[in-house]
């Protein structure tokens, strides 16, 4: 039997993040739900987070999530309470329910970036914010794990 060398926990930290950028951007998801989960050590090498449509095990597992937003947990774990906010800013983004009104219920979409980002992170935060962390993944990957630190 196959056996992955991922562990995937729920992810209460995220979703508080979440809950807080929700609120402070007012983004409304009252027409979908969310699960937050942490994969260990990591998505990959190269990604720290995904948002995607829960397929439809997911959806009856997680009671209802519509969407999947998952983080790498070696990273998250080491990322400061700012850049968490803007990494799960970025994913809730992505977030994109259609509602079809022929059939009364919603189709559930992922959006793509506006260009290489959302335009609101990058109105707020700059747009090297991407560029930072994906140099942060690189080089923490490639870190003595006695070194690491918030970063």
């Amino acid at each position: 039997m196959y056996r992955s060398s991922k562990e995937i926990v729920e992810a209460p930290d995220v979703e508080d993040i979440a809950e807080d950028v929700i609120q402070e951007k007012g983004i409304d998801l009252s027409m979908c739900g969310v699960e937050y989960i942490k994969v260990y050590p990591n998505l990959s090498k190269t990604k720290v987070a995904t948002c995607r449509v829960a397929n439809h095990r997911e959806h009856y597992f997680t009671d209802g999530a519509d969407y999947i937003i998952s983080v790498s947990g070696d990273i998250w774990d080491h990322l400061e309470e700012e850049r968490r906010k803007i990494l799960v800013w970025h994913e809730l983004l992505h977030i994109n329910p259609e509602y079809n009104p022929d059939k009364d219920e919603y189709n559930y979409k992922t959006r793509n970036h506006d260009i290489e980002d959302f335009i609101p992170i990058i109105e707020k935060h700059g747009a090297d914010w991407f560029e930072d962390m994906k140099t942060i993944v690189v080089s923490f990957h490639d870190m003595d794990p006695s070194r690491r630190e918030k970063i």
